[in-house]
């Protein structure tokens, strides 16, 4: 593995990094562009309380972030 990815030497699986948990909606883009128009654009997705708290790269190309309410909006 090359990049980023090889950086991260802890061998924890990217779900675990993330929080993921059953249930939850996973969601792959493969531009901003496509976020947005998925999220209705960010600024709807931060309005309605959603934020980004978590990140991990996959590899070079890649990266993982998790959206969630924010603690006052749960």
């Amino acid at each position: 593995m090359g990049g980023m990815a090889a950086k991260d030497y802890s061998g924890t699986p990217l779900g675990k990094k993330l929080g993921a948990k059953a249930g939850v909606v996973v969601l792959f883009t493969t531009s901003r562009a496509e976020l947005e128009r998925r999220f209705k654009t960010l600024k709807s997705t931060l309005a309605a309380g959603l934020v980004d708290n978590k990140s991990a790269s996959i590899d070079e190309r890649w990266r993982a972030i998790r959206f969630v309410y924010r603690l006052e909006d749960r």
